[in-house]
């Protein structure tokens, strides 16, 4: 519960990348200016990396002082700061995946992101189905199978949605130009 109400909180601090992207690359897309709406695409992209990894530094140190604040259970202690330690390394990947997501938001490429959304979504479940009733059992160890609860989600959820969204964004199909 701490690092998914940690996690929460720094969604809505990362996601604001996402929305000045959307906005500004939206613009651009809407006045035909698809140089400009791509240079802001990338612009975006790398502040969304770059904040990122700022935020999962700070998540990852957080994770060592933090955990103390919120039980005096050691065990809980320890768990905290693995996943916050986990979360923290994959932020600079979710960050920018999140502002991928605003730039086709904002470009109105929604069946695109509905359709990848639920295909990772799918492939997630499977991957928790496959962790819970065939890994997990087989080991014994609380932590252990915390931090793959906490890498699935990571980077199986959160990375195949920044793959799709990378996927996308390389293309020019985003950007709804008129055919020629």
């Amino acid at each position: 519960q701490v690092v998914n109400a940690s996690w929460n909180f720094m969604v809505n601090v990362l996601d604001a990348v996402a929305i000045a992207g959307q906005t500004l690359v939206g613009a651009e897309l809407g006045a035909a200016r698809w140089a400009k709406a791509r240079s802001l695409t990338r612009l975006t992209l790398r502040a969304g990396l770059g904040v990122g990894t700022v935020a999962g530094l700070l998540f990852a140190i957080l994770g060592f002082a933090a955990p103390q604040l919120f039980s005096p259970n050691a065990e809980v202690q320890h768990l905290a700061c693995l996943g916050m330690v986990i979360t923290g390394a994959a932020l600079p990947l979710q960050s920018w995946m999140w502002a991928a997501d605003g730039i086709l938001i904002g470009a109105g490429d929604f069946r695109y992101l509905a359709r990848t959304c639920a295909l990772v979504s799918a492939i997630y479940l499977a991957a928790l189905l496959a962790l819970a009733l065939g890994i997990a059992p087989h080991i014994p160890d609380t932590a252990a199978r915390c931090a793959l609860l906490w890498l699935g989600f990571d980077f199986i959820l959160m990375g195949g949605r920044a793959l799709a969204n990378g996927l996308r964004i390389r293309t020019d199909a985003w950007m709804h130009r008129p055919s020629a």
